[in-house]
């Protein structure tokens, strides 16, 4: 997946980005995990290592949330 958080925003190689499908009402569904394997000024391409939710598309608009480990 290309996310659109690159090195002017801290994203670092190897960081792992968990993916939400995010509501109004409170529910956030988690669809994918998966790590950054590439980073640009601007951009990142993260592998997806997993999928939680098969039943929701990874699409455009997700929620991505990062942490170092």
């Amino acid at each position: 997946m290309v996310v659109d958080k690159g090195l002017a925003d801290d994203i670092v190689k190897g960081m792992r980005i968990d993916f939400f499908e995010f509501d109004y009402i409170g529910g956030n569904v988690l669809v994918a995990s998966g790590v950054v394997i590439k980073i640009n000024a601007e951009t990142s391409i993260v592998k997806v290592t997993n999928r939680f939710n098969m039943s929701k598309d990874l699409k455009e608009g997700l929620v991505g949330r990062a942490s170092l480990k």
